[in-house]
């Protein structure tokens, strides 16, 4: 459901406001710039509510024990009630002075909620700060169950980040690589993967991910269900089973297309698939999925283009299909592969 607040209560209320404001990430505040820009006429409430959130929480960086906090949210009460008061009495700044304690009730009521002792601190803010990493290294594959039990198949070299316990209203998790992700359907709890690039936020739906830190191309592509993919520019796409989305950080845009699951997601069942490639692209995604390293002769360029697959083949029956069309020599030592030019015929 779309956010649409009409009072700055509305925002000390919305969960994700409340992380961006107290703890703004790179991606959160990415989305709330795009908000701003699609809601115009609310930048004046938020900029409100954040600094109520903002004056509060600096002004109380303690713990609070629950008879302070009590206290400070019977003492408001009562100046609303006072509030009130002189504004059915005709007081013309009544209701304006009302309105603003009511708000800063809610906030205390907020933050208090999340700053209270220890042993009852149980909100979910608190338990999101508390994360779980699981990671691929290079030559291996990873599944992973979330705590809404959605699971995760990672890709070689890829690292998920996700909290503890997801709250009851939004579930968030961040991502390295490439992965499969089989989201348990929660219509009040969006889940949204962050990468570099881009978030991805679902309700509930199967999808493909692919954002390594080390390429100028990701994607994303849906099998099941449907996906919103927001860039950090503001851009935006919805994608349907068979769509995906590609990014390039250098034309920051997305580019909608069509995907062929037999190829795109062939790497699940440990085939690899190589489609019109460069050589940097196949060595790049060999090092990935065995865990090895390239070492080339210097000043040998291997040219052209590779398609080919290869299901669950060891490396050096996969060195051998490419280097016949490439025109290579290679050998293995250890973790590393050396490619030099072609050795004469004899």
């Amino acid at each position: 459901m779309t956010f649409d607040p009409h009072t700055e209560a509305d925002f000390l209320k919305h969960e994700y406001f409340v992380q961006w404001v107290l703890a703004p990430t790179r991606e959160s505040s990415a989305y709330w710039q795009h908000w701003l820009k699609q809601n115009p006429d609310k930048v004046e409430m938020l900029g409100a509510a954040r600094d109520l959130l903002l004056s509060f929480e600096m002004k109380e960086p303690h713990r609070m024990d629950d008879a302070t906090y009590y206290k400070i949210l019977d003492n408001l009460l009562q100046e609303n009630a006072q509030q009130k008061e002189n504004y059915t009495s005709g007081d013309s700044n009544g209701w304006l002075l009302a309105a603003a304690s009511v708000i800063i009730f809610s906030s205390i009521a907020l933050v208090g909620y999340f700053t209270l002792t220890k042993e009852k601190d149980s909100s979910p803010i608190a338990k999101a700060t508390q994360y779980n990493y699981e990671s691929a290294p290079a030559g291996v594959k990873k599944t992973v169950m979330l705590p809404d039990s959605s699971v995760v198949t990672l890709n070689s070299a890829s690292e998920l980040k996700y909290p503890a316990h997801f709250s009851d209203t939004l579930r968030e998790v961040y991502l390295t690589g490439q992965a499969f992700f089989e989201v348990t359907k929660n219509a009040h709890a969006p889940f949204i993967v962050h990468t570099k690039n881009f978030s991805t936020r679902v309700l509930g739906t199967s999808f493909d991910i692919r954002s390594y830190e080390d390429e100028k191309n990701n994607h994303v592509a849906v099998l099941t269900g449907k996906v919103r993919v927001m860039t950090q520019e503001g851009n935006s796409q919805l994608l349907l089973p068979n769509d995906m989305t590609s990014y390039n950080e250098n034309q920051k845009v997305l580019k909608k297309s069509t995907f062929d699951p037999a190829f795109l997601l062939a790497w699940r069942k440990g085939i690899i698939v190589f489609d019109h490639a460069t050589f940097e692209e196949v060595t790049t995604y060999l090092s990935r999925w065995y865990g090895v390293d390239f070492n080339v002769e210097k000043g040998f360029k291997v040219r052209g283009l590779y398609t080919g697959e290869f299901n669950k083949e060891a490396l050096v029956t996969v060195l051998k299909g490419i280097s016949y069309s490439s025109h290579f020599s290679f050998r293995v030592e250890g973790k590393t592969v050396y490619i030099s030019k072609p050795k004469p015929n004899l």
